[in-house]
């Protein structure tokens, strides 16, 4: 469908036009992946730091970064579902309706690194060779 897309177009308005609508297309994808990428990149740390979940911002940036994907692909048809999916009201009902229970949660570790359990705080004592516990005690 999209070289149909492509040789349709072509026959309307010409090769050399179509051409550049094809590579503006490209380079306006890569551009809106690397300006939704840093963005992104920025509210994952922000999210990450503070423990909060992901909002619907996320998701929107995640359907962003796909019609950058969408835009780099010869061809138009992917070129107006991409420029739909950009569009505020269908870009948010997409978000809800595709990710209705997925919940993206971050939560802060200490600095010493993650804790994955209790602390068990002791001595060992070696004893010819052996060693043994003592003043063991748990905190959680």
């Amino acid at each position: 469908m999209e070289l149909s897309s492509l040789i349709w177009v072509g026959s309307q308005i010409g090769v050399v036009l179509t051409l550049l609508l094809v590579t503006g297309a490209l380079f306006s994808g890569l551009a809106l992946i690397r300006q939704t990428g840093l963005i992104f990149n920025e509210a994952v740390q922000r999210a990450a730091g503070s423990g909060d979940s992901m909002s619907i911002d996320t998701g929107l940036a995640v359907l962003r970064l796909f019609a950058g994907l969408l835009l780099m692909v010869p061809g138009f048809i992917s070129d107006v579902i991409a420029l739909m999916i950009l569009i505020p009201p269908i870009g948010r009902w997409l978000v809800r309706r595709l990710t209705p229970s997925v919940s993206w949660n971050f939560h802060s570790t200490s600095q010493s690194g993650p804790q994955r359990g209790p602390v068990i705080e002791g001595e060992a004592i070696e004893i010819d060779g052996e060693i043994g516990r003592s003043g063991v005690n748990t905190r959680h």
